[in-house]
C-alpha cells in the first residue's frame, strides 16, 4: 500500500483516484523545463487537478511532503492556454505571476 492510501484510506476508490490525479499531474510537472506551460500537457483539467491537490494537501500532515504538494499546487499557475494568451496579446508571464499569486493566497486563506 502506498504512502498516499495509507493517509487517504477513508474510502479506498476515493483515495486511488486522488493519488492518480496527483501523480500524473507530478509526473507532467516534472517532464517539463518551462515556466510557460500549456493547458494542453495538463493529464485532467485544471480544476480537477486543483480540487485534487488542496484535499491532498489538506490531509497530509506538515512536512516536506505537504510543501511539495502546496509547490505543485501554486505551479498550477504556470499552466495556460498559451495560444488563447497570444491571440488577445497578454502578457503570459503577467498571468503566470497573477495567477500564482492567487493561488498561494488561496492556501494561506486556508489556513494551509
Amino acid at each position: 500500500m502506498s504512502w498516499f492510501r495509507k493517509l487517504f484510506c477513508r474510502s479506498r476508490s476515493n483515495a486511488a483516484d486522488l493519488e492518480t490525479i496527483v501523480q500524473r499531474y507530478g509526473e507532467v510537472l516534472g517532464a517539463g523545463s518551462s515556466v510557460e506551460r500549456d493547458t494542453s500537457e495538463l493529464p485532467l483539467d485544471k480544476e480537477t487537478i486543483k480540487a485534487s491537490l488542496l484535499k491532498a494537501i489538506e490531509m497530509t500532515p506538515p512536512g516536506d511532503m505537504r510543501e511539495h504538494l502546496k509547490s505543485g499546487y501554486v505551479s498550477l499557475g504556470d499552466f495556460q492556454n498559451l495560444e488563447e494568451l497570444r491571440r488577445q496579446g497578454m502578457s503570459i508571464a503577467e498571468v503566470i505571476s497573477t495567477e500564482a499569486e492567487n493561488l498561494l493566497r488561496e492556501l494561506q486563506v486556508k489556513g494551509l
